[in-house]
Parts: structure tokens; C-alpha cells; sequence
């Protein structure tokens, strides 16, 4: 099988940033400890324009995979654990059956996600608080030790963390960080919200006190080779079917997953899975919006009666910051009750010219049908927009994109900040946010599009000055003559921009 993240045909850009929107409702606000430190300017950075550099931290669910309540087998016990100091970055290997008798808290992580430290520097406060003969905190990362030792030299938290994890992920699939996994008894007891990881919660589980904690077990991911709803164990409300589109409710126990095209010897597919209905109609639409609009920012328009609405992302209540188990089961009601998961299939004999029309005019009935919504493509008043060209030929761009950049030991050298094994997509959102600092440019939007012709996916490295992030504006002539270096540069255009109106000719049902 072969699975594609990038649909040429819907030409929806998989943004690495999408992929982790959703997190942001199970990440604590540590965002303070950062503030202080160049360390913040450098997390800035990496949260609009890097991946991980080597690696990934995260694997889908296999049938190895483990969840809440299931037994711990033995094999995992035994593994050698290789694990780095993150006080004094020593080196060593660890078994958890010498833990066994323990409450084990396993919280994944990695250094360019800062909730994630928020999270083990909360874990680090609370130690004094713990009965460390009865608990083990084991951060868990994919990373190698010297990718890690920036987080040693900064904050010298008092954990010993696996390191270059193989295995871990694939026992507790996940696809956003940070991810928590207690175990206790030699069974998976919980996968909560990391702001339940609290001193006072974690001496309740060790007393065998009830204590409520509001699980994030959300990581299944459905076999899409087959209909969704012949996935054996999905338990969901089907709201609609014609002969190529399903659209259900909520999936229990499911991820939530971007749109994705998937391909077999007959087929193609293309799914979604629980996520708001106005996030899957600018998913499924997006081909058909200016590239300058982004999601929230005037890419769809809404008006909608007051029931209709409540569906929408907007109105979704907010988790809390603090354990509070009523509130935050205020936000699973919402999410139970409108998220939806979309499943398309058609013959791979499909023209690709087709594919999206059939799936946005299956959707359309839909929602006209079942919603009483109505949906069309409008045009905006004159808009003012930046657009990335190219000055040089693709052979020159590649030259200039190619230099060997300074051997240095961190992300930094000279002033300058370092960019290896980039993208020209990365380079791009880079481009954007400096936009944003530019003034006396009175523009409507300050994100580009790129008309440079430069593959978006070809690897690339640069450098920019560190100054460009430690002011808040810059001039146009300074971001024209960063851009010259490299070949590019921006042309300021004025026109009218297509975006998605929804409205409601009848009462919802």
C-alpha cells in the first residue's frame, strides 16, 4: 500500500504545524520558562519551521501496541534501556523489572516541543513530593544524547531519560507530544492529560484512592484499506453515505488524522478522523481558496443559526489548566458530540482531475441534505499580498541552497542561525513570519505564496541572522537583500481572493 501525505490532486500542503494543532488542548501553558532565555528566540524558531531533524517520535499502532487496562508482557520488562542523565548527562541502561513493584510514568518528549518541558520541568518540581522508592518518572525521547544536551545544559532537570527510543513508541503509539503512559501492577493504568500529573494524584493511584483522571487514549488509527466502518472495533454513528463518501460521527479511542489520500492496486482513498466540521470543509476545500487565506484568517466565512454554530471550533469550551476533571469533561462532551471523520473512495480508474470535484460534491449533498448548508466560493473586496519569485534559474537557486554551512555545535554560529536538511516550504513560513515584522508595508496579508517554481520538498539549508528574531520589525529593503542572497525575492500584488462562504437555509434538524 501506498500512502500519500501530500494530495497532488486536492493540492491540500500537509503543514507539519496542522499535524500538532490538535495537541495543543492536552499541552500546559509552561511557555514562561522560556521567556528569559535566547533559548525562548530558538523555540520560537523551530515551532514555525522545523521537524525534527533525525527520526521521528512517532509510529502508528501495530499488534504489539498496548492501552489502557491491557497487560504488560514480559519482552518489555526486559529490554536494555539506554538512558541519559539530564542533570549530568551520563550515560547508562536501565530494565523497568527492576521497577516493577513501582508506579511507572512514562512521558514522551522531545527537545523542540516546549510543552514538553513544561511537563518535565512540572515533574522535576514535584519529585520532593513523591515517594521515589514507589514511583518512577521515565521521560521517553527519540533523540540521541547529543541532540539532547541542550536541555541538560539549560535547565538540568533531575530525570534520567531514554534516549534513541525504538521501542517505547511502538508498545504506546502516539502522534502528538508530550504523551503520558502510568503503569502500575504490571498493567497500562492510565494515558491522562499531562496536567493530571499532579503530586496529588499520583499519591492517590499509589494509595488505590479513586482519583479522576481524564485519559488521553486517543491513538488507534483506522485500517484504511477497507471501509471505515468495517474496522472491527470503530463504534461511531454514520450521519451519511452515498456511493463514495461516509461521513461519521466521533470514533472512540481513535487519533485524530489530517487529510489523506491513500492508494492501492484499485483505489483511492482519501480520510479524515475526528476533527471539527469547519477544519474537514477547509481541509476538503482548500484547493478551491486563495493560498493567502489560512484557515482562521478569512478562508471561510460563516452564518450560520445559532444551532448550526455549535458545531464550529470557535465553539468549543477550553480544557483547563489546573485538573479540573468537570470542566475539561465539558470539552470531551463537545468533542463526542461534533467531531466528525470522513471516509472517500473511488476507482484508481478516476481521471486525478475528478477526484476532488466527486469528494466536494459528495460533501455538498451532505450538507445540504443533513445540515441545511449551503456552500459556495465567493470573492473578496481588493486585497494586498506578498508573493515569493525567483531572480535566478532553478540550477543557480539549488547552488545557492546548497553552501556547506559552519560546523558549530548548536543551532547558532556567529549571529547567524542554522538551517540543515530544510525545505523550501519551511523557508517559506520563515519568509512569512518575517513579513509579519516588516513596517511601513500596510498589507491585508503578510503570509507569501510562492510563484518561484522551486520544488517545495527539495532539501535545502541556510542562514539567517539571529537579530531578525530579537526585534519586532524589520524593513522590506532588509528582508529583499536577506532573499537576494538566495535568489528570491517578493513582489507586493493586489487582487481579489477566493474564500469558502457556509450559510443556513434552513433550521438544522
Amino acid at each position: 500500500m501506498k500512502t500519500l501525505t501530500k494530495s497532488k490532486l486536492l493540492k491540500i500542503p500537509m503543514l507539519w504545524y496542522l499535524k500538532f494543532r490538535h495537541r495543543v488542548l492536552v499541552c500546559i501553558n509552561y511557555w514562561s520558562i522560556f521567556i528569559i532565555t535566547i533559548w525562548s528566540i530558538i523555540l520560537l524558531l523551530i515551532s514555525f519551521s522545523i521537524q525534527a531533524q533525525t527520526g521521528s517520535p512517532f509510529q502508528k499502532p501495530t499488534s504489539k501496541s498496548l492501552y489502557v487496562g491491557d497487560q504488560i508482557p514480559d519482552k518489555l520488562y526486559e529490554l536494555k534501556l539506554n538512558t541519559i542523565d539530564l542533570k549530568t548527562g551520563d550515560l547508562s541502561q536501565i530494565q523497568l523489572k527492576d521497577h516493577r513493584s513501582k508506579l511507572i510514568i512514562l512521558d514522551f518528549w522531545a527537545t523542540w516541543c516546549p510543552s514538553c518541558l513544561g511537563s518535565l520541568k512540572h515533574l522535576h518540581e514535584i519529585r520532593s513530593e513523591l515517594d521515589t522508592s514507589k514511583v518512577l518518572v521515565l521521560p521517553v525521547n527519540y533523540q540521541k544524547p547529543e541532540e539532547i544536551k541542550v536541555i541538560i545544559d539549560r535547565f538540568a532537570w533531575d530525570h534520567r531519560s531514554v534516549h534513541s527510543d525504538n521501542d517505547f513508541g511502538g508498545y504506546f503509539p502516539h502522534q502528538g507530544i508530550p504523551h503520558m503512559v502510568w503503569i502500575k501492577d504490571s498493567k497500562v493504568h492510565s494515558m491522562p492529560m499531562v496536567s493530571y500529573a499532579t503530586a496529588a494524584n499520583i499519591n492517590r493511584v499509589l494509595e488505590n484512592s479513586k482519583v479522576n483522571l481524564l485519559e488521553f487514549d486517543r491513538v488507534k488509527i483506522p485500517d484504511f484499506t477497507i471501509p471505515l466502518l468495517c474496522n472491527k472495533d470503530i463504534k461511531t454513528e454514520e450521519k451519511f453515505r452515498d456511493e463514495h463518501l461516509t461521513i461519521t460521527g466521533y470514533i472512540p479511542d481513535y487519533e485524530t488524522l489530517e487529510l489523506e489520500k491513500t492508494e492501492t492496486e484499485d483505489s483511492i482513498f482519501i480520510h479524515m478522523v475526528n476533527v471539527p466540521l469547519d477544519h474537514l470543509l477547509y481541509r476538503c476545500f482548500q484547493s478551491q481558496i486563495s493560498p493567502y487565506f489560512l484557515e482562521y484568517e478569512g478562508a471561510v466565512s460563516f452564518d450560520l443559526d445559532s444551532l448550526s454554530r455549535r458545531l464550529l471550533q470557535s465553539s468549543k469550551p477550553k480544557y483547563s489548566e489546573d485538573a479540573n476533571y468537570q470542566q475539561d469533561l465539558k470539552v470531551r462532551d463537545w468533542e463526542i458530540e461534533s467531531w466528525f471523520s470522513l471516509d472517500f473512495r473511488i476507482s484508481k480508474l478516476t481521471p486525478d482531475s475528478a477526484v476532488g470535484n466527486l469528494l466536494r460534491s459528495s460533501l455538498k449533498k451532505y450538507l445540504l441534505s443533513e445540515l441545511g448548508w449551503r456552500i459556495s466560493i465567493r470573492k473578496s473586496p481588493l486585497k494586498t499580498y506578498p508573493t515569493q519569485v525567483a531572480l535566478l534559474n532553478l540550477e543557480q537557486l539549488e547552488k545557492l541552497f546548497s553552501k556547506p554551512l559552519p560546523i558549530a555545535q548548536s543551532l547558532e554560529h556567529n549571529g547567524n542561525l542554522l538551517y540543515r536538511d530544510y525545505t523550501i516550504s519551511k523557508w517559506n513560513k520563515l519568509i512569512s513570519h518575517l513579513m509579519s515584522l516588516v513596517n511601513g508595508r500596510h498589507l491585508d496579508y503578510t503570509t507569501i505564496t510562492d510563484d518561484s517554481q522551486f520544488p517545495l520538498q527539495k532539501k535545502i539549508q541556510f542562514q539567517a541572522p539571529k537579530t531578525f528574531f530579537e526585534s519586532k520589525q524589520m524593513t522590506f529593503d532588509e528582508l529583499l537583500a536577506f532573499m537576494k542572497e538566495y535568489g528570491m525575492s517578493l513582489e507586493i500584488k493586489e487582487g481579489q481572493l477566493d474564500y469558502l462562504h457556509v450559510e443556513s437555509i434552513r433550521k438544522l434538524k
